[in-house]
């Protein structure tokens, strides 16, 4: 920053997420909120990607008539309600009359994942049809691989690990229900995922947690 201001060049803080709150370790989360209070206040312009991380930026200190919000785009040549993913249902085994429920992403102890599998194991008698795709890796994999043996859900959660993304389209398509499950924790309650609007884009219904970010964007 001071590099910026001393040779005059714009300095533009463009924020997808409450940084500070990334930080893994506690104890340094303080030190991570200080300085990106400070970076935030002394940016030229700050760029959010929804209201409520506008809001957000404004209350840790940057300036309301140099904020504004740009929202995350989708190539809409790739995600459109044109990719009807049968190659997708096909390579996984997936029944024409399955009911898949789709998550895609980082696998964070919070993204809720863990609790949909868990739902998958009470109505799997009742309801087999029901499927959980998880497309992704992260914390959660191996204990969602750990539900999936224990309680013989092999048919029922098809975990696919990192996919191209290329590839993703596919997937979308081949989902009836797009869920993003999260915690309502720190991380997630003023950020609106790009994978919201990419399931949109695909014509998707979509099962949301009530966050805040999600809500002020959709209503």
């Amino acid at each position: 920053m001071n590099l910026a201001k001393k040779n005059r060049i714009p300095f533009v803080y463009y924020l997808i997420d409450a940084l500070h709150t990334l930080i893994p370790f506690k104890i340094l989360q303080s030190l991570g909120k200080i300085i990106e209070k400070q970076s935030l206040k002394r940016a030229d312009t700050v760029i959010a990607i929804n209201e409520k991380l506008k809001d957000y930026t404004i209350k840790m200190g940057a300036h309301p008539e140099r904020t504004s919000v740009v929202r995350a785009g989708v190539d809409l040549d790739r995600f459109n309600s044109n990719v009807k993913g049968r190659k997708i249902r096909k390579q996984y085994g997936i029944k024409k009359d399955d009911t898949i429920l789709f998550f895609m992403g980082w696998l964070y102890g919070f993204s809720g994942i863990k609790e949909v599998a868990r739902t998958l194991v009470k109505i799997k008698d009742k309801h087999p049809d029901f499927k959980l795709l998880v497309v992704g890796e992260g914390d959660l994999y191996p204990e969602l691989l750990h539900i999936r043996q224990k309680h013989n859900l092999q048919d029922h959660l098809i975990l696919t690990g990192r996919q191209p993304y290329e590839k993703i389209p596919g997937f979308i398509g081949a989902a009836d229900i797009c869920l993003l499950p999260a915690h309502h924790n720190k991380v997630m309650q003023d950020i609106v995922p790009i994978k919201m609007y990419e399931y949109m884009a695909c014509r998707k219904p979509v099962i949301s947690t009530k966050l805040p970010g999600i809500i002020k964007e959709f209503g």
